[in-house]
């Protein structure tokens, strides 16, 4: 389990921005694709995506269930858990 000692001085939501791409480019799904089986639209999910803006947990979760994740799967920092 990651532990708040392991989380680099990123903050979340980059670490979340970093993630989503990361996980999503892994399963060849595009924003279009997110925003189709979210109900988000792309302006918003790319703005994420950079870590322009914070999301929040129930939209979270949404993009979470579109790529197939549990949610604590896009807070763990790329290089922890899964080939990221």
């Amino acid at each position: 389990m990651l532990q708040s000692r392991d989380i680099p001085q990123e903050n979340v939501r980059q670490i979340f921005a970093r993630r989503l791409r990361a996980e999503r480019d892994a399963r060849a799904i595009t924003q279009k694709q997110i925003c189709e089986r979210t109900g988000l639209g792309q302006p918003f999910i790319s703005n994420v995506e950079r870590g322009k803006i914070t999301i929040s947990l129930d939209n979270a979760g949404k993009v979470a269930a579109a790529l197939g994740l549990p949610l604590y799967k896009l807070l763990e920092p790329c290089g922890h858990g899964r080939g990221g």
